[in-house]
């Protein structure tokens, strides 16, 4: 998300070639409908829109993956000594 903010701040109209192979993998963990929807898009305003998306489905991915936490005790189990 820097490299796109740093294209519009220096006021570059496509994304340095470096940057899209790097880009189309973080995409492609989100979904395999991401890579295709750059389709050549090389301008930053665009790739943040569906860098956005993308953000929201690994967001919505992280909330479904998580299951509930193993409980940790406090304390022990009350075992009964015999005196």
């Amino acid at each position: 998300m820097f490299w796109l903010e740093e294209c519009l701040v220096q006021g570059l109209r496509i994304v340095p070639g470096w940057l899209m192979p790097r880009l189309v993998r973080l995409l492609a963990r989100a979904g395999a409908e991401f890579p295709r929807l750059i389709d050549g898009e090389r301008r930053p305003a665009e790739l943040m829109e569906i860098l956005y998306q993308a953000q929201e489905r690994l967001m919505e991915q992280s909330v479904t993956a998580r299951r509930p936490a193993r409980v940790i005790p406090l304390f022990r189990s009350a075992v009964r000594r015999q005196r």
